[in-house]
């Protein structure tokens, strides 16, 4: 969840600074209430993290479900539906800017679409999965082709997704640069306003291997026992998938956004007497790769993913570990523990 984090804070901060410039660039009333564009990303979070509490308690298993799958897309849509009642309240309310509003919708409904498509692509009750595993018939090599085609192709419909949601926002703005980037971040804002709800999904995964390891060392990893885990552990796959969909997703949303916002702060620190497209065109704003300096930067900065990945491996791997010398441990001085003696 630290990439979710990350992203989240990113697209509020850059948010805040762009809502001034966007309100300002509107003129009129909208520019003597520029602070109002600045408070309402600000809003919309809380409003998020106190509906994901509400979905949170809608995850309740019913008789009809067929996967478990079910209450947890209940509850997600019941986060989402609180989210956009109030977003939609206090951007008529109090921001009275339902373009403001619109731009959240289009981040709701991206949220939706990519847990739609990760599902899609990752449930063993859909037909990508099904597809993978009869492929499994010819022998391991035609398993692995089958896998990265599906898998690629699944990133396809993903960035679809994240480009119309862009493009809307492109739209809604009529050619206004400030508005457009703000509208953007508020898309954002939209896509990790149910955080909340995301995370909870990403845990259902680790919960779920957990109880069938120890259900299996238990010896009770049989019959009908085996059935419901075996089920619950292809549903946390998915949802840690779906939890990774939402996070690049909304990486490429906070990318934009952070872009934005670092012209904005250029243009402000250095008084630049420009704004719009003007302001983008000027060459104290320009990123430009051919600058050894900035290529200098892309570089490094590409690097600390691959760093951080590193040590996150690297600990997971020390304490997998642990654990197995533990249990060798255990089994070689307690013979007896699995017959229960």
């Amino acid at each position: 969840a630290a990439d979710l984090f990350e992203s989240y804070v990113i697209t509020i901060i850059a948010a805040i600074i762009l809502g001034f410039a966007a309100f300002g660039s509107l003129g009129g009333s909208f520019a003597a209430h520029s602070s109002r564009a600045v408070v309402f990303p600000l809003i919309i979070p809380a409003i998020g993290i106190l509906a994901s509490v509400v979905g949170v308690y809608v995850v309740r298993a019913r008789q009809r479900d067929r996967t478990a799958m079910a209450p947890i897309n209940r509850g997600f849509w019941t986060a989402a539906a609180i989210t956009l009642l109030g977003a939609g309240l206090v951007a008529g309310l109090y921001l009275h800017y339902m373009k403001a509003f619109y731009a959240v919708l289009v981040g709701v409904i991206l949220s939706l679409v990519a847990s739609q498509i990760t599902e899609h692509f990752t449930s063993t009750e859909r037909n990508p999965v099904r597809e993978i595993a009869d492929s499994s018939r010819t022998g391991p090599a035609t398993t692995v082709l089958s896998g990265i085609s599906i898998g690629l192709e699944s990133t396809v419909w993903a960035i679809i997704a994240i480009a119309v949601a862009v493009g809307v926002s492109v739209l809604m703005s009529h050619g206004n640069v400030e508005l457009t980037l703000y509208l953007v971040s508020l898309t954002g804002i939209g896509l990790l306003s149910t955080a909340g709800m995301v995370v909870s999904e990403d845990s259902f995964g680790p919960v779920s291997d957990n109880a069938a390891g120890v259900a299996e060392m238990s010896g009770e990893f049989t019959g009908e026992a085996e059935r419901i885990m075996v089920s619950l552990d292809a549903v946390g796959n998915t949802t840690k998938a779906i939890t990774k969909g939402v996070a690049i997703g909304s990486a490429v949303i906070a990318a934009v956004s952070l872009f934005g916002s670092f012209v904005e702060t250029i243009a402000s620190q250095l008084n630049l007497h420009a704004s719009g497209a003007s302001l983008f065109s000027l060459p104290e704003t320009q990123v430009n790769v051919a600058n050894p300096t900035i290529f200098i930067g892309l570089l490094i900065g590409g690097s600390v993913a691959f760093l951080f990945s590193s040590l996150a491996i690297r600990a997971v791997g020390r304490s997998a570990g642990t654990v197995v010398h533990e249990v060798r441990r255990q089994f070689r001085e307690h013979p007896g523990i699995m017959d229960y003696t």
